[in-house]
């Protein structure tokens, strides 16, 4: 009988440290869908489009803080607008200038479970012409964290974050039409 409450006591402080640990791991990274699930993208010439800022986690969120770097130039991507959480009328706290850090409240508090991603961050660009693309690269928000990404759970609770992997936006696609012919001329 003590042979078995011993076990029993091991078993359940085991799946307890297990639940724990699953709970607090989530990953935030930058998609071209809102359900992050698509990691590049390639644009045309004077095309608008977003990149979306997602966070994979189980449990509830109300807020992230990180930093995004993304290409730009004289011809690059150009920034255009930004809209916090699933509603888009979250809250941000410091406007990312490109590489600096950002909070966003989402102004709600958003359930991430069972694989359910919760958008933090739309940013909206237009491609300027002659733009090679390049990657998009999240990171810690320093002042929060200086090693990871940091999200805020609905109970107050600021947790680290692991980055996903790299968002990649491809050379722009030429919008100018191309004859039969021209195409035919390469191969010849």
């Amino acid at each position: 009988p003590m042979l078995k409450k011993s076990i029993a006591v091991v078993f359940a402080i085991a799946l307890a440290m297990t639940a724990t640990v699953a709970s607090a791991q989530c990953n935030i990274a930058a998609y071209a869908d809102p359900g992050g699930t698509q990691s590049t993208f390639n644009p045309t010439e004077g095309e608008t489009f977003s990149i979306f800022v997602v966070l994979f986690v189980e449990e509830a969120a109300a807020a992230a803080a990180y930093s995004m770097t993304y290409p730009q130039g004289s011809s690059g991507m150009f920034f255009t607008g930004r809209f916090t959480g699933p509603s888009g009328d979250g809250l941000v706290i410091g406007e990312p200038a490109n590489g600096q850090p950002t909070i966003a409240a989402l102004g709600e508090c958003v359930i991430g479970f069972d694989g359910f991603p919760v958008l933090i961050d739309e940013y909206q660009f237009v491609v300027l012409p002659g733009f090679l693309g390049g990657p998009v690269v999240l990171g810690p928000n320093p002042v929060e964290d200086p090693d990871f990404p940091v999200y805020v759970t609905c109970t107050d609770i600021k947790k680290p974050c692991d980055v996903g992997a790299d968002f990649q936006v491809g050379p722009v696609i030429p919008t100018e039409a191309s004859s039969f012919g021209s195409i035919k001329s390469l191969y010849n």
